[in-house]
């Protein structure tokens, strides 16, 4: 289950290792590597003295449970201020045993594959694929599994700026009772956006399903703006719309765009599709492939304006034109 190596997880979260640096650790018969990309705040700490440190924590926390009673693989994927996002499964040779814990932080995992079973007080779910499983700071729940052990395999995002941004003060995730959001068209939509993110290297994309995800829950209809703060958010979504607008062959993400306009990442994605009808991604999405789309017709070649406009990938290029405008990139040449 997502949340069994939460010391360990943190641990790996606080360190903030460099860019492309890789952490191995042994616990019992399994491994544990880290990577992400915030270079400033590189982690002096040796592997074994990662490990050392997460058999401690454990034990201290979870003194009912056995260091192998623990083991899970947790790779992360990408990191920013606001959110992380990484992937977790069980080892198959690991011997399973049911667990209590209780949550450090908002949390969403998305069961990729597998099934567990989760009690919450006294409600329990079947946690299955295309289920979601939301936790929030200090929420208590009971894992465990029908069959041989646990077999899930989640892509999860934790909100790390939860705190900082004055998230759910009202504390209406834990009231609303929302512990598992079965799946649905648009939970696998979210879910394939964070295997894009991951696979396409566009962490706009996981942060947009995290401003998604991390709403407080609100069933009434979004209010009208007042007139001056309509305005500030108009100018201030302007000037992020003109930054993407002239620079869409970069890299970007939505935490730098927030941060350039004076706004928290999340608030940003939600302000700019209400006000934009799409998300930042989309956006920039269509503003590249209709750069491409111009180039193409001037004459230049595929191979150069993919990576004019800001692809790393030409197949993913390719695709992503064809199911725009209907056609291949070279065939628009001929």
């Amino acid at each position: 289950m997502l949340l069994l190596s939460l010391d360990l997880l943190r641990l790996d979260i606080r360190a903030r290792c460099a860019r492309g640096l890789a952490l191995s650790c042994s616990i019992a018969a399994g491994a544990i590597a880290a990577s992400t990309n915030r270079p400033h705040r590189a982690t002096s700490r040796c592997a074994a003295a990662l490990a050392k440190l997460a058999h401690r924590n454990v034990a201290a926390q979870h003194p009912r449970l056995k260091a192998r009673d623990v083991l899970a693989r947790i790779v992360p994927l990408w990191q920013s201020d606001e959110i992380s996002l990484y992937r977790f499964d069980h080892p198959v040779e690991h011997e399973d045993q049911p667990y209590e814990a209780r949550a450090d932080a908002f949390r969403a995992s998305f069961v990729e594959t597998g099934r567990f079973n989760l009690e919450v007080g006294d409600s329990s779910w079947r946690v299955t694929e295309g289920d979601v499983m939301l936790s929030h700071p200090g929420m208590g729940f009971r894992a465990s599994f029908a069959g041989k052990g646990f077999n899930d395999r989640c892509i999860s995002l934790i909100y790390l700026a939860a705190e900082d941004e004055r998230f759910d003060t009202a504390r209406a995730w834990a009231r609303s009772g929302r512990r598992v959001l079965h799946a649905s068209n648009r939970l696998s939509y979210l879910r394939w956006l964070l295997q894009s993110a991951d696979s396409q290297r566009a962490p706009m994309l996981a942060e947009y399903v995290a401003s998604e995800i991390f709403r407080e829950p609100d069933n009434s209809p979004s209010a009208l703006f007042r007139e001056h703060k309509f305005a500030w958010y108009a100018e201030r979504i302007q000037a992020a719309r003109e930054r993407l607008d002239a620079e869409f062959d970069r890299d970007h993400t939505v935490s730098a765009l927030a941060r350039s306009i004076g706004m928290s990442a999340f608030h940003f994605t939600r302000v700019f599709t209400e006000l934009v009808g799409r998300p930042p991604h989309r956006y920039l999405t269509e503003r590249r492939l209709t750069a491409a789309r111009a180039m193409l017709k001037e004459g230049r070649n595929v191979t150069e304006t993919c990576f004019a406009c800001g692809y790393n990938d030409l197949s993913h290029f390719s695709r992503s034109f064809g199911r725009r405008f209907g056609v291949s990139p070279s065939r628009l040449l001929r």
